[in-house]
């Protein structure tokens, strides 16, 4: 549940949040199951040996779901691109360390 205050990511401050009348929280589905955590074969368990693949539907051929697997990144793009993948979508401050680790480990293929 979201309390009351609220930082926006792009600013320093904290503003008040206002919900519509009558509502006091908000319960967010944020799109990740434990099925897709603890399944191996989804590619997001580091605890189960499976491809390292990360999307979230592997299946899918349509235009709008990316044909980019984890590996592909992993072992395709440049240390820079590394850097700022994790900086930005992840919020990693050790972005720098990991894409050189990742770099280090080619080619990587599976989540263990």
């Amino acid at each position: 549940l979201l309390g009351k205050r609220l930082k926006k990511q792009d600013s320093e401050s904290e503003e008040e949040l206002e919900f519509p009348k009558g509502v006091n929280g908000m319960l967010l589905d944020l799109g990740v199951s434990s099925h897709q955590i603890n399944t191996g074969e989804r590619g997001f368990a580091f605890m189960k040996d499976g491809p390292l693949d990360m999307r979230m539907d592997s299946n899918s051929t349509t235009a709008a779901v990316s044909s980019l697997t984890a590996a592909d990144i992993c072992n395709e793009f440049d240390e820079a691109t590394l850097i700022s993948l994790l900086r930005t979508y992840g919020d990693e401050p050790r972005a720098r360390r990991i894409a050189s680790a990742i770099i280090e480990s080619r080619p990587l293929h599976t989540t263990t």
